[in-house]
């Protein structure tokens, strides 16, 4: 496993030693993991990676300082960047392009992309199968939600129904899994508008 250092720091600065990510070569997978240092403004704060590559348009959310790099960016050469969010419920942090670039080979088979890594929307949902979440929790992961769900206006809809389940004195009967699947897998699935 490759490890390599991304550091967020005050301004929206974002740093990697040798001022890019070198994810090798096209078809890697399972071989890359960033750990993503959070300073100044960023601490505390829920982090999302908006990776843009050739290969991947998605949006992942950083798990306790770690990143995996999804297959998808690393099926296809090319270079990128990925765009870190923060937020923690009253304000949002941006940062600079973090430049990535992974290199062309011949190919090792035909037609055959890796298999995505775990999605953001299945680490969410594992993370609240866990058990209830505080109400300080639910405002941080709805500010978060809100901005996945912005400019696609059924993430929207589904976000605010969640929002009105989560601030309900008795919450209706609909599942709030359901509700988290409507608000944001049109977006943590390959971030596209759906």
């Amino acid at each position: 496993m490759n490890e390599m250092t991304i550091r967020l720091d005050k301004n929206g600065a974002a740093a990697v030693p040798g001022g890019q990510l070198l994810l090798g070569y096209a078809g890697n997978r399972g071989n890359y993991r960033l750990r993503i240092e959070q300073r100044g403004e960023w601490k505390g704060l829920t982090v999302c990676a908006h990776w843009h590559t050739p290969g991947a348009s998605a949006a992942q959310l950083v798990e306790n300082g770690v990143l995996e790099v999804p297959a998808a960016v690393t099926a296809v050469p090319g270079a990128g960047c990925i765009t870190f969010e923060g937020s923690d419920g009253s304000r949002t942090v941006t940062s600079a392009d973090v430049r990535c670039k992974v290199c062309a080979n011949s190919g090792t088979a035909e037609g055959a992309l890796p298999a995505p890594a775990t999605s953001a929307w299945e680490a969410l949902v594992r993370l609240l199968g866990a058990g209830g979440i505080s109400a300080e929790e639910k405002q941080a992961l709805l500010a978060v939600l809100r901005l996945l769900a912005a400019g696609n206006d059924a993430a929207m809809t589904a976000y605010a129904r969640l929002e009105a389940l989560w601030s309900a004195p008795q919450p209706p009967k609909e599942n709030v899994f359901a509700v988290l699947g409507r608000a944001i897998l049109g977006k943590m699935s390959l971030g596209r508008n759906e």
